[in-house]
């Protein structure tokens, strides 16, 4: 009996976290399934043996680039009709008692993995949705909505398809769209915590916040140069720093107020690493309205990265800062999360510093309770 686990879509570097982790939860929910099968594009795969740093793992390459003819849209739609080759392979190259487990998948592959799971009668398979669902779930027009909307057909009719949700709050936005509530899974996204330990605090002056990541609309990055402008008399005084630890979307460079640090270009993984341990607090802005079925890659760094937040009201956010309070702190408008900025910059050292290792204190405990064991036993009692 093997797992056979497949990520249609990503290239090089990009998903290698979330395959990396949610490959360990199936290999601890499959205990008894001793021969692992990991295919992805070639750099994707070799990054992923890297991380992986074990020899328990059978890695194969798939080529899922299409040719230089299709560009936007259509070189995603030309890899998505490629990486159905490899799905026809998955159903043929295994047997009943195999795991089938799709990473991430897209809607022309989507339809092949209910056609031939019907086809092969076939029940260990399993899909894994992810921020993908956005352009289902919103009701603005899309160009690509019809093509989207493949998957929100395949939801619909019934099959003996598992489909895995990462998280509470986002399921809750798209529990209207499955045939059968039973077959979803619902787990927490998979990361690794690995032991960065927190670096220690001197001093706060000055204090330096920031957002993690690509500067973008959707992330609501706008709103660093709108906050940097009500702060503006602080940053000048040189007793606030407002950074952006990653590259701004050219598109947001109209914002720009000559207020907030950030950088034009991708950062290599040491230098973005550097920048968020700079940081004293994380920025969480994303708008209510946007992001309500993806997982926030910048706040799980930030759990990783030991830094409390200010943050946004946020569904995904509120589900984790319900459980442990005292990780970061919630605003309503940017106009609250100015005022409480100011405060923090009046108050002394020790004042601050009390309330910020009570902050660390419950990310640890966050981290406990997103571990890969416990994301994994959560997993086998809805199988």
């Amino acid at each position: 009996m093997r797992i056979k686990y497949y990520d249609l879509i990503a290239l090089a570097g990009i998903h290698t976290g979330i395959n990396v982790a949610l490959l360990k939860v199936i290999m601890m929910t499959f205990k008894e399934y001793s021969h692992v099968d990991f295919h992805a594009e070639p750099k994707h795969s070799k990054i992923c043996k890297q991380k992986w740093k074990e020899d328990t793992i059978s890695f194969h390459s798939m080529r899922l680039m299409p040719g230089k003819l299709f560009g936007g849209n259509g070189k995603m739609a030309m890899r998505d009709a490629l990486s159905c080759i490899y799905v026809i392979q998955a159903f043929i190259n295994s047997n009943k008692k195999d795991v089938l487990v799709f990473g991430l998948a897209f809607p022309f592959a989507q339809c092949v993995i209910f056609g031939l799971s019907k086809l092969f009668r076939r029940e260990n398979i399993y899909v894994c949705l992810h921020g993908e669902m956005e352009v289902i779930v919103d009701d603005r027009p899309f160009r690509s909505k019809k093509y989207q909307n493949l998957t929100k057909y395949v939801l619909k009719k019934r099959s003996k398809i598992h489909y895995i949700v990462l998280g509470e709050s986002i399921y809750k936005n798209l529990q209207h769209l499955f045939a059968d509530p039973s077959k979803v899974i619902v787990i927490e996204h998979p990361y690794e915590f690995e032991t960065i330990p927190a670096p220690p605090v001197t001093n706060f002056n000055p204090l330096i916040i920031g957002q993690i990541g690509m500067g973008e609309t959707s992330k609501g990055s706008e709103q660093l140069f709108e906050l940097a402008k009500m702060l503006e008399k602080e940053i000048k005084n040189n007793k606030l720093k407002i950074k952006l630890a990653g590259k701004l979307n050219p598109q947001l460079l109209k914002f720009d107020n000559g207020l907030v640090e950030y950088h034009t270009n991708f950062l290599d993984s040491e230098t973005f690493k550097n920048e968020i341990q700079s940081l004293h607090f994380t920025l969480q802005l994303v708008p209510l309205s946007k992001r309500k079925v993806t997982a926030s890659g910048s706040f799980f760094d930030t759990l990783k990265y030991q830094k409390p937040y200010l943050s946004l009201e946020n569904e995904y956010i509120d589900y984790f800062h319900t459980n442990q309070p005292n990780s970061g702190v919630m605003f309503i408008s940017l106009v609250e999360m100015s005022d409480y900025i100011k405060q923090l910059l009046s108050a002394n050292y020790d004042e601050i510093n009390v309330k910020y290792q009570s902050s660390i204190h419950a990310i640890h405990n966050l981290q406990k309770t997103l571990s890969l064991s416990n994301i994994a036993e959560r997993f086998k009692q809805q199988i």
